[in-house]
């Protein structure tokens, strides 16, 4: 009887320690994010900061952070660019989940809430967030987010879907401002985004693939070569030290390069977008007048609205547009041209011009532009969208349905 009790004591033990997270390893964790770590074999030298919520945890080893979330197939996920590191100085975060939505906050005054689109399905979006008294709220959190400083009288849009796999703590706008410079630099970047594949930081040498657009810190910055993960700092850049932008890695990090001996460039690593500015070319006196009028989409792909009126001041109106983030303000805004210079690679070589739109509402468009016999063509990398005097412009009358 004695050797049938110790059996069960055995039996018993070793379900705690399967289920329950009773091991060295993996300290205070349990259910699913203890099978999942147990099941991925590696991360043994963390251990949960703060308190488990659900299957989500922030874990740490020495002067690294992560979220660590098990799915229900118990497969382990990392997010290390979803929490402050300690060198950040923030204290921990305190998480909560309610089955269907985690939030990450740091105190009463930062917050991030991430939403489940489908339940157990393990994609979850940003569908809100404040720091401080900035706001971001998430209506389209696959395409974009308004944005608010301290209320929603004045909100911008920031084109950008941010998934948690994608999330980064750091870089995300803090402000209005930031906001309409993220989407300008976008915009900006519009045939170089996403240069690399995922994953890819090994510097390969630049081709016929990669924009080259001259930019410049704005402010003091810094350069990794892990964009991805530990975004550790190989060195300090100082504000106005100017790079060749060969395009944007992602949301957040733009891929730069300087000049080589052999006279190319030598790709150097990642700085964040945030915190470069293109050098702008040289703005062609005389030439508003050529496009000042009344415009309407002929032709082409409607890469912007159907209507357009720029003015002689620099302002413009359009018509034709669904913005949905922030829709006051989407249909005006400035607008200026630029020389366009064919060794940026955006373009084919016969544009003559770049056309940018600042919308009032905080969305940006850049475009090739080159001027046609009644009116012009917006061009980008794939694209051609055809526009003609709104005179001139074809009629079609509206169908009679009355009877």
């Amino acid at each position: 009887m004695k050797k049938y009790r110790t059996i069960a004591c055995i039996l018993v033990l070793l379900a705690v320690m399967l289920c329950g997270g009773a091991s060295a390893d993996y300290e205070g964790t349990d259910g699913r994010l203890f099978r999942a770590l147990v099941n991925s074999g590696a991360w043994k030298d963390y251990a949960v900061e703060g308190t488990q919520a659900g299957p989500f945890a922030v874990m740490r080893s020495g002067n690294s952070c992560a979220l660590f979330y098990g799915d229900k197939e118990d497969n382990l996920h990392v997010y290390p660019a979803a929490v402050y590191q300690p060198d950040d100085g923030k204290p921990v975060p305190e998480l909560d989940w309610d089955g269907r939505n985690l939030t990450i906050a740091y105190g009463g005054n930062e917050k991030y809430t991430f939403w489940e689109l489908t339940k157990d399905s393990g994609d979850f979006c940003l569908s809100g967030a404040r720091i401080g008294w900035f706001y971001l709220k998430g209506s389209l959190p696959r395409i974009g987010y308004a944005a608010a400083d301290n209320d929603w009288t004045d909100a911008v849009a920031l084109e950008q879907g941010i998934t948690l796999s994608g999330f980064n703590i750091r870089l995300l706008p803090r402000s209005a401002g930031e906001v309409r410079h993220i989407n300008y630099m976008r915009a900006r970047f519009n045939s170089g985004l996403n240069i690399l594949d995922p994953g890819d930081k090994n510097g390969e040498k630049p081709d016929d693939s990669f924009v080259h657009i001259d930019v410049k810190a704005m402010a003091d910055t810094y350069l990794t070569d892990d964009p991805d993960d530990s975004q550790r700092m190989q060195f300090v850049i100082e504000k106005g030290t100017k790079y060749q932008c060969l395009g944007l890695y992602n949301d957040y990090y733009a891929y730069v390069a300087a000049p080589s001996k052999d006279g190319g460039v030598m790709p150097l690593g990642f700085i964040p977008v945030r915190d470069l500015i293109p050098v702008e070319q040289d703005r062609p006196a005389d030439t508003r007048k050529l496009f000042a009028g009344e415009w309407m989409l002929a032709s082409g792909g409607g890469m912007a609205e159907g209507v357009l009126r720029f003015g002689l001041d620099g302002t413009f109106t359009a018509e034709g547009g669904n913005d949905k983030l922030a829709p006051a303000g989407a249909d005006s805004g400035t607008w200026y041209l630029t020389k366009y210079n064919p060794a940026m690679n955006l373009y084919p070589d016969h544009i003559p011009y770049e056309i940018t739109l600042r919308y009032n509402n905080g969305r940006a468009a850049v475009y090739g532009l080159i001027a046609g016999t009644n009116g012009f063509s917006l061009v980008s990398r794939d694209c051609v969208s055809d526009y003609v005097s709104y005179e001139e412009a074809p009629y079609f009358p509206e169908e009679d349905y009355s009877w």
